[in-house]
């Protein structure tokens, strides 16, 4: 016997309503995709500080990109104009795949010159997109991105989240293909990149968390190294005996590698320099808990986009990615300059700074105490 059919929803418009559910995955740095004519953002401060913006902007979506999953088919990953990926709710898509899918996309886009931080779990939470091409992020998630995007699409979030729609990043449609078409080759091209290690060393590196940051790019840079080793070193045609076994043992440790391929021009002075520095750094970090400085993981991030760039070019040059390596390495140089803030709003008071003007609930035992200078019963110094 057949379940009974529920009859459609139907709209206060009298239209059927459609809706697919979804895995939300929020992106950050904060990021506006528009159509690619007339969509400018007019967000204001009035509105920003009044909570009138224009939610259904931040509810709305833009494009569509190629996932990559195979149990998605032919079906597209939709980018909300907050630059959020959704993923369809259906079987075979679940969190794990869609965090993978996401981590791809997003490192192609940054190869193409649009960089983003990796995609983490508590990033991906649930949602629900209409027929009319707007959605909504529902929860199932508590990592920052998720809850700021949740916030802003309910007129809930503080002015910290919402002030980020007035200075955000935008990039139309047709740069985020152009940045994916870019990418595509460089990451599809060379399997041994990891997308999750390698953006996840990234952005580790960006908010100056040095030790996971070491850990990630650092094997990364492994991963690149045997891939060189095996193109160039390793040989397809063995005519001596044992030679192919030996080649490929376990007894080549990376240092050896790069002396190797640096002795086989594969690997310039500049590029022995950092890799040998990342390794050192590494090597105390797994075995003597010494923390990285930060020299040493630019020198394990500049070190994997010369990697890439020699493998892409067998070895010609290491200089194809210097721009974005440069740039995404200054990410914590100290900034020069005077501070000039954008927008102001006034902070309020707390008791005890000159502006506080009131009572208050005083309680002795929290109160701080001056130590006075000279000891009173002594005359020696406290």
């Amino acid at each position: 016997m057949k379940p009974p059919t529920r009859p459609p929803k139907i709209g206060k418009d009298g239209n059927e309503i459609i809706q697919v559910p979804l895995y939300v995955a929020a992106t950050s740095p904060f990021t506006l995709v528009t159509f690619d004519e007339g969509d400018e953002p007019a967000f204001t401060l009035e509105q920003v500080n009044s909570g009138t913006y224009d939610r259904l902007k931040i509810c709305r979506t833009t494009t569509q990109l190629n996932p990559m999953l195979p149990v998605m088919g032919q079906m597209a990953v939709i980018v909300s104009y907050t630059g959020a990926l959704l993923f369809p709710g259906m079987s075979g898509v679940n969190e794990e795949a869609a965090l993978d899918s996401a981590n791809r996309i997003l490192l192609k886009i940054t190869f193409g010159g649009i960089d983003f931080d990796a995609m983490m779990p508590s990033d991906i939470g649930f949602g629900v997109i209409y027929g009319t091409g707007y959605y909504r992020a529902g929860g199932g998630a508590t990592g920052p991105n998720f809850s700021s995007l949740m916030a802003l699409q309910n007129r809930d979030a503080g002015s910290f989240d919402t002030m980020k729609l007035l200075d955000s990043r935008v990039c139309t449609s047709s740069e985020i293909h152009a940045a994916l078409q870019k990418g595509t080759p460089v990451v599809e091209g060379i399997p041994e990149i990891s997308p999750s290690l390698f953006l996840n060393g990234l952005t580790y590196f960006r908010q100056g968390q040095l030790a996971p940051a070491m850990v990630f790019l650092w094997s990364t840079c492994e991963s690149l190294i045997g891939r060189l080793w095996n193109d160039h070193v390793v040989p397809t045609e063995v005519s001596i005996s044992q030679r192919k076994r030996f080649i490929e043992g376990n007894g080549w440790q990376a240092a050896q590698k790069i002396e190797v391929l640096f002795q086989k021009n594969l690997i310039e002075n500049t590029l022995y320099e950092q890799l040998s520095c990342a390794r050192t750094a590494r090597n105390s970090l797994a075995h003597r808990a010494t923390h990285p400085n930060i020299n040493d993981c630019k020198a394990a991030l500049l070190g994997a986009f010369k990697l890439i760039s020699a493998i892409r070019s067998n070895g010609e040059t290491q200089n194809e990615f210097e721009l974005l390596a440069t740039r995404l390495a200054t990410a914590l140089d100290p900034k020069t300059g005077p501070v000039e803030p954008k927008y102001w709003r006034e902070i309020l008071s707390i008791p005890g700074d000159e502006k506080w003007d009131g009572a208050y609930a005083k309680h002795p035992a929290i109160e701080l105490i001056p130590i006075a200078k000279i000891n009173n019963k002594t005359g020696e110094n406290s």
